[in-house]
């Protein structure tokens, strides 16, 4: 639990919950992502070659408040590294 004294100093100010929500996403989108590139570096040697996948096509973003768009941005992170695991491991050939 994140909290800071108040300009007074006797009271505590929690830190709101939707910015340690959003920072949890980051962090899992950054977990994510380097377990996504250690995953097909690790298992590059016995993987088949890519086939060439579909390109994602711009989606209409429905237009969010700053904080709910950077959580947006975070589980799309998400969802790109395990789409990227998720190919490595059907590419492999054990």
């Amino acid at each position: 639990m994140s909290s800071e004294k108040n300009n007074i100093g006797c009271e505590a100010v929690r830190r709101p919950v939707a910015a340690e929500v959003a920072e949890f996403a980051q962090f899992l989108a950054n977990r994510a992502t380097a377990l996504s590139e250690r995953v097909n570096f690790k298992l590059e040697s016995v993987m088949a070659a890519d086939c060439p996948r579909p390109c994602d096509t711009e989606r209409k973003e429905q237009q969010y408040p700053p904080l709910f768009s950077d959580m947006r941005n975070s589980f799309r992170g998400i969802e790109v590294a395990l789409d990227s695991i998720e190919n490595a491991i059907s590419r492999t050939e054990l």
